[in-house]
This record gives C-alpha cells, structure tokens and sequence, in this order.
C-alpha cells in the first residue's frame, strides 16, 4: 500500500510537469542555457527545480537578457514672475467699519409717559424736529403753582421796597423779602425748564437709527428713546499696526499728516468703486490687547450711493514724505495667491536661472487683495525670480523650467 501510494504522487507529478519544458524553452532565450533531455524524469527533474525556477524568473524580468532602458527625468514647466522694479510703495489694506460722526442717543431729563412718538426707524429729521413729548399734566400744573408763587413774593419784594424808602420797615425786612423773591424766581425757572423738557428735538439733521422704546411707554430720565445718526458726514475707523505707525514723525498733529497719507475706501457691496477719504484723527496709545492703533478717516458718500454706518470697507493706505514723495518699507511685495506656499508655514519659491533649481523663503502674509497677497520678506528683493504655479509640489532643490513669464 505505501509503494503504491508513492507510485501514484509520481504519475500525478509527471502529469503537472509535462507542459513545463515547451514553456521554459519559449520564455528563456540564452544560448547557454539547456534544458536536460531527462526533465521528464521526475527523480532528475527535483533536484534542478531551483534553477529551472531561477531560470524561469530571469527570463521574465529581463526579457531575454535584454539591457533595461535608461530612466529620464523630466523637468516640469512652471509659470515663473519676477518682483517689480518699483519706486512706489505698495498701498496697505485694512479692514474698516463705518461710523456716523454724530451719534446721538436722545433721551429725556425727566420721567414721564409718552404720549407723541412721531419718528420711526429710518426717518430723516431736521434740527428741532419733534422727536417725542411726554404728558405735561403734572409738569404744567407745577410750573402754574411756581408762577402763582413767584408772583405773589414779587409783589411782596415790590411793596417792602416801597415801605423801606418810607422807613416804615427795617432793612432785615426787606432782605428777608428779597430772598423770598429770589427762591421764587429759581423754582419758576426750575418748574419752566422740567416743563419744556417734556418734549425732545432733534439736535442735528440726521436718520432715526433705532427706536428703543415705543409710544405711551412710561420712560425715566436719562433713559435712551431714539438713536440718531449723522448720515451726511461719515467716518471709518482703521486699526493700524505699530510697524506702520512707526514710520510717522512723532512730533507731527492729524492736521499735518492729513496731507502726508494717501488714503481710499472701497466696499464689497459697490465692486470695483473706490472712495477717497481723509485722515480726521489717530490715537497716540495702543491698544493694549491687539497692539494696534486706531486712525479715523472722513467719508463724504455719494448721493448715490446707501453708505451707512457700521457697514464694513476696505482702506487702502501708504504714507508720503513731506516732499510727496513716498515713504518706501522694505521687504513689502504683492504677489499672486497662487505663488504663496503654505503647507510648512508662508513661503514663496525662488529660482536661479543658471541651475534651474528653486529654494524655499519663508515670507510673513500682511493680508489678502482680491487675487493678491501681501508678503514681507527680507531675503527678498526686487528682480528677484519666484514660482507662480505648482508651489504645493516642489520641494528644496528640484529643478524646474520656465513655462512663461507672468506678471503679479
């Protein structure tokens, strides 16, 4: 049984291997190579199994002893800029907020109920519209019995006068009647003044901003009913950086330095228009949490044009020397987005024209302008060479060509 359960693994062996000679013959092309012409003798065939497997792997990955082909590296076309040459200093962006330079919250001196609220929200007024009126029962009633006071100690002080030029009375008398008419005269004035400030006017020409309370609502004093706003002159407030405040003459005031900055506003709503404003004021004091400096600049909008307050901008701005020339940072460019690299934090790639080769510097990004960016670098400068397409793909080193020459 076990002689024949032997003879039986050799026949099935012989069977597998039978189309093996043909295939080894076909795929291995060498002249010094042969097949043994007893390789369909399983007992010869065993023992060469690893060459024959040695063989068969060698043909295949050489085919037929042929000499691999050598590898070319390609190098790929990029767009390339080269940093202007330029005497002007780049304008700096801020973000800005509109402002109304009169901004009132208009309340009463006395408490009371409204009973006349002829404004509403969005309602242009003129100065000394009526803005509202308190009911003036009380106050009419006690401005009437300070009258009726004030009239009878009149008449006393008058009658004392009279009677002292006679002699008749003392002249302690007659200051204490004197006094009496004094006091009566203040609380006239008092009860005349509590009265008219029962009703509120505008103080300016302007829009009714908000309503902040409504019609026969008992209200105290001091307390805001209407918030009024200045339309026809605006303002907006930029927060400057210490870097750029620092190139100003300490000693100058906003009045002489209104003519040495150069400033616009544009707005996301109106694309494409730009306003031009003027400097109105800067704080001297940073502030101390962002370390920034905050510089107003006076808008007069166009007719035209719905400007309002606390709408956002965008203030372009660069400083000028006094002689109108401008006042040049070094280091500051405008450059395509695309450009920027910003996987190993900001940095642009620089090529040298004689090896090809590029290399990464690193940049500080001052803020973004549409399709552009602002960077500060000093290891930059003007003529310099920088890569404007592919930037997430390069690495320190790599070569590359120009595919044209683009301008930031």
């Amino acid at each position: 049984m076990r002689m024949q359960g032997s003879q039986n693994q050799i026949a099935n062996a012989r069977k597998t291997l039978e189309p093996f000679p043909n295939f080894i013959r076909s795929r291995i092309n060498c002249p010094d190579r042969r097949i043994p012409t007893d390789f369909m003798n399983i007992r010869t065939f065993f023992p060469l199994f690893p060459r024959i497997a040695t063989a068969i792997s060698v043909g295949f990955l050489s085919f037929g002893c042929s000499k691999p082909a050598e590898t070319v590296v390609a190098i790929p076309p990029v767009k390339i800029f080269s940093l202007p040459q330029s005497n002007e200093a780049p304008f700096r962006r801020f973000p800005g907020e509109v402002s109304a330079v009169d901004n009132a919250r208009l309340s009463f001196d006395v408490s009371g109920r409204l009973t006349d609220f002829p404004v509403y929200d969005g309602r242009i007024v003129k100065a000394g519209d009526l803005i509202g009126r308190l009911d003036q029962g009380d106050f009419r009633a006690a401005l009437d019995s300070a009258r009726a006071r004030f009239n009878a100690a009149q008449q006393e002080y008058n009658r004392a006068q009279t009677l002292r030029q006679r002699n008749v009375i003392a002249q302690n008398e007659l200051d204490r009647q004197r006094e009496a008419f004094e006091v009566s005269e203040a609380a006239l004035r008092t009860s005349q003044k509590a009265f008219d400030d029962t009703q509120l006017f505008a103080p300016f020409k302007g829009r009714v901003s908000e309503r902040l309370v409504r019609n026969f609502q008992n209200v105290r004093a001091q307390e805001p009913v209407v918030l009024l706003q200045n339309v026809t002159s605006l303002e907006i407030d930029v927060q400057i950086p210490e870097s750029l405040m620092a190139l100003v003459n300490r000693d100058i005031s906003a009045g002489e330095a209104r003519n040495l900055v150069e400033a616009r506003a544009e707005f996301a709503a109106l694309p494409g228009e730009q306003f031009p404003i003027s400097l109105r004021s800067f704080a001297t004091r940073a502030n101390p949490s962002s370390r920034t400096f905050l510089v107003s600049f006076d808008l007069t909008p166009p007719d035209d044009r719905n400007i309002l307050p606390g709408m956002t901008s965008t203030v372009q701005l660069r400083f000028r020397n006094p002689n109108g020339t401008p006042i040049i940072e070094p280091g500051i460019y405008e450059i395509p987005v695309r450009a920027l690299n910003t996987s190993e934090g900001s940095s642009v790639w620089r090529w040298d024209a004689k090896t090809g080769k590029v290399s990464r510097v690193p940049v500080e990004m001052l803020g973004l302008i549409g399709e552009s960016v602002q960077i500060r670098a000093t290891d930059l400068k003007p003529g310099d060479q920088l890569i404007a397409s592919g930037v997430r793909f390069l690495s320190e080193g790599v070569k590359v060509r120009r595919l044209e020459t683009s301008k930031p």
